[in-house]
């Protein structure tokens, strides 16, 4: 079923259109925005359909929305493609939702598409959803419930949909968030530069800190004092979005502050389940359950706090809403809104979405007015850049500037060839980075053969299989290194498959093989300097040296959980490293110098500012590939490897527990989780033993060489 909106009707009913945008011949644009339901009292994805479709059709582009329920009518002009699914079974009603959304794109292969709910080919695909293997993963810790799940035909088909859009169903993907994006990277292998990162737009006319004038009048409407501590939360799915922590942590909160009350937004179809939680905990009577609301703005103005503690949520738009009416908010590392909040300055951020006692804890603080207020007065400066008119714009210009066609190829051996091309000359045969063949050409490398057999420079390492030498050229410092085992021919190929696991790495100017004077085959691998970065095994020491403060204890939280990231992304991309130590990773910190006597004279107050800082990975010859999962003994052996390194450095044991958990994601050790850490210490222990007998080679051969 077809129907236009009508053209002389204002179906706009709250909040001002935006801005037109700037835009490539929007009007000759045929673009079709793909959503399942376009229910607006349903959630914060809909209400971004509709702005998005919104922004489009205010830029002069003709829009289609493909839609199985809609319950208000789209923008004028907007043609909408309605058809039926079924209700049940539920793995039907998605697979039907995708044949005939499939069917409607396929037959106008020319025009672009952009895809809310999980269908494809598309142009873009918004993962506003997110990753639903990462939601089973974190959906229950039951055993039971996980085998449950395995054999679910929902879930099962959910999961094939998914794989079929990110395994090449798109052209290519925006995110609402950083974690949705790291998510892909991990799970699906997509290539980090060919996700774009795009959080939700608000409609900032409707949502900010104007609304607080309902404040009073809404209270009286639903019967709640002035002065009852308020807390609100939102959503249509209870499980998923913690409403049982927030139902446990509210009955702490009442035995310290009686006079407090909890505001359930939205329906659920197990509400009443919830219901009886809260008769079970004896608060029935300081939770109200209000279901969905239309004018959910002058909800927000009768909050004193909003918390969404969410099990997964790529990017929560009641959250952002909540800021923007100035509502100090709580929500938990697994919400990509978290990104935007910051802790202990306009809101709190959960480690555990299950955690009811730390949850308690961030609301008894919050329910003093005076900290409140402070948090209040920096919680709309967060989101005020997240306009519909700039999220809508976002859409444009990826279209305008790719033109349909993906910014990165797909597979890895396109992204080598189109970045990395390749030259045969002679014995030579090298692939040089591409934003440097000007460079290459005009230093002569390619005459004089200098890839290895440079005169001007100055060698900083060598063994039996491996020279390194600076060079300096045209104003560039360059690192040469040169290897004489034939394992090390795939480096580049190595240092590009960890940078699409999300790991910053050198900047590669040219890698390849050639026969240098002495006759001998040579791999040559060349990287820019990374100016400004010091060894992660030096830098520590140093920082700790006077003892941990607060401000130490922070960067070193930061550090470990950066550290983690890269071996959690590592291994989920089917990769290990079989030099996993401090010594192979950099660090460098925006605005101080880590020479030698610098780090020392760094006040407290700099670090407590948590600066920004970047780790990079150097060493990729013992990168190791997999076509499945990485095997458990591998994994053991990297995390060995870095925990000897922590020993090394005297780093302490609690740092070393909290990258064992932040790896894994827990937060409560299992037995299955001990078994698997005193595996790792083993192997820490192990390599511990092998020290003396290494360093002695090492003095064996620095003898040779002197």
């Amino acid at each position: 079923m077809i129907i236009l909106a009508p053209k002389g009707r204002n179906i706009i009913a709250r909040g001002n259109a935006p801005d037109n945008l700037r835009s490539f011949a929007l009007d000759c644009m045929k673009i079709f925005v793909v959503r399942k339901d376009y229910v607006l009292a349903k959630g914060g994805a809909e209400r971004f359909t509709k702005n998005l479709i919104l922004g489009l059709a205010q830029g002069g582009a003709e829009v289609h929305l493909i839609t199985t329920n809609l319950d208000e009518a789209p923008p004028q002009g907007v043609v909408v493609h309605s058809f039926s699914v079924p209700k049940k079974p539920s793995h039907k009603k998605n697979s039907v939702f995708v044949e005939k959304s499939r069917e409607i794109l396929l037959q106008n292969p020319h025009s672009y598409s952009i895809a809310i709910s999980a269908t494809y080919p598309t142009t873009i695909f918004h993962l506003g959803d997110g990753i639903h293997k990462h939601w089973l993963k974190v959906k229950s810790k039951n055993p039971f419930s996980k085998i449950f799940d395995s054999f679910s035909l929902r879930h099962k088909t959910i999961l094939d949909i998914e794989k079929n859009i990110l395994e090449g169903g798109h052209k290519f993907i925006v995110t609402n968030s950083h974690l949705c994006k790291r998510h892909a990277t991990q799970y699906y292998h997509i290539p980090p530069e060919n996700i774009f990162v795009n959080y939700t737009g608000i409609d900032l006319e409707l949502f900010n800190p104007g609304v607080l004038q309902y404040r009073n009048t809404m209270r009286k409407q639903i019967g709640i004092e002035e002065n009852t501590f308020l807390v609100g939360y939102a959503s249509n799915n209870f499980q998923r979005k913690g409403l049982a922590t927030m139902i446990r942590a509210m009955a702490l909160l009442q035995k310290r502050i009686p006079d407090c009350c909890l505001l359930v937004l939205g329906q659920d179809k197990k509400a009443s389940l919830y219901q009886a939680m809260a008769r079970f905990y004896k608060i029935e009577d300081k939770v109200k359950f209000l279901g969905n609301k239309a004018d959910i703005e002058k909800y927000y103005a009768m909050m004193d706090v909003f918390v969404l503690p969410t099990l997964y949520d790529p990017c929560a738009t009641v959250v952002l809403e909540a800021l923007a009416c100035g509502i100090p908010s709580i929500s938990t590392t697994n919400n990509g809104a978290s990104e935007l909040i910051q802790h202990g300055t306009n809101g709190f951020i959960l480690d555990d979405a299950r955690d009811h006692k730390q949850l308690s804890i961030q609301l008894f603080l919050l329910s003093d007015e005076k900290l409140r207020k402070e948090f209040a007065a920096r919680t709309y400066s967060a989101v005020e850049n997240l306009t519909i008119r700039t999220n809508s714009q976002i859409f444009v210009d990826l279209l305008e500037k790719y033109h349909g066609e993906s910014p990165i190829p797909q597979s890895f051996q396109d992204h080598l060839e189109k970045d990395f091309p390749c030259l045969q000359k002679g014995n030579l045969s090298v692939r040089i980075n591409k934003k440097y063949q000007a460079f290459i050409e005009e230093s002569g490398f390619l005459e004089k053969n200098a890839f290895v057999d440079e005169e001007n420079r100055t060698r900083t390492f060598r063994s039996s299989k491996k020279e390194i030498y600076t060079l300096e050229s045209s104003g560039y410092k360059i690192w040469q290194k040169l290897n004489y085992s034939p394992e090390t021919d795939q480096e580049l190929e190595k240092c590009l498959m960890a940078q699409r696991a999300g790991i910053d790495t050198v900047e590669v100017l040219a890698a390849g093989h050639t026969i240098n004077q002495k006759g001998e085959r040579v791999q040559f691998f060349l990287s820019m300097d990374l100016k400004g970065y010091r060894k992660l095994e030096e830098f520590i020491p140093l920082l700790i040296q006077k003892g941990i403060s607060f401000a130490i204890h922070r960067l070193l939280c930061r550090i470990v959980q950066k550290l983690a990231e890269f071996s959690a992304n590592l291994h989920q991309m089917g990769l290990n490293h079989q030099d996993w130590y401090m010594g192979h990773i950099f660090f460098q910190c925006k605005g101080i110098s880590c020479e030698p006597g610098e780090i020392e004279k760094i006040p407290d107050s700099f670090w407590l500012s948590d600066p920004e800082f970047s780790l990079r990975l150097l060493d990729f010859q013992r990168l190791q590939a997999h076509r499945g999962k990485v095997p458990q003994r591998k994994i053991v052996k990297d995390l060995g490897q870095l925990h000897y390194s922590a020993m090394y450095v005297g780093l302490p044991a609690t740092y070393q527990m909290r990258f064992i958990k932040q790896y894994s994601g827990i937060v409560h050790l299992s037995q299955k989780d001990k078994k698997f850490i005193k595996k790792i210490l083993a192997k820490s222990c192990k390599i511990k033993k092998h020290e003396p007998a290494a360093l002695q080679q090492r003095r064996i051969w620095e003898g040779k060489e002197k």
